[in-house]
């Protein structure tokens, strides 16, 4: 099964309103990147960002363990589509944005 490009327009047009936001193929997918750092990701499970490892959400899975340009990326989580009304889909992009805070 491969990523929703529905998914993809609707994260875009979300992200219309930052500066310096650039998309990539990753893992299957699209990345959406804030100045070269991936603020969400569209992959076959849904929207997937990173969080601080505290934070839970019951539609919500945690990603395994990954490998992204030679180094491993963890505390990731995914939302299924089913999951992403407009509203939530917006709070889900907000706080991709905002994990890019986080420390590495």
């Amino acid at each position: 099964m491969a990523y929703s490009e529905d998914l993809v327009e609707q994260v875009r047009a979300q992200l219309s309103s930052f500066d310096g936001v650039t998309e990539r193929n990753v893992m299957s997918g699209v990345g959406f990147f804030v100045d070269d750092k991936m603020a969400v990701a569209v992959l076959e499970a849904g929207l997937c960002l990173r969080l601080d490892q505290t934070e839970s959400d019951p539609t919500m899975s945690p990603m395994a363990s990954l490998e992204f340009a030679g180094r491993q990326i963890q505390g990731w989580v995914c939302i299924p589509e089913a999951s992403l009304d407009g509203p939530s889909l917006s709070r889900w992009v907000g706080r991709g944005v905002a994990g890019l805070e986080l420390p590495v």
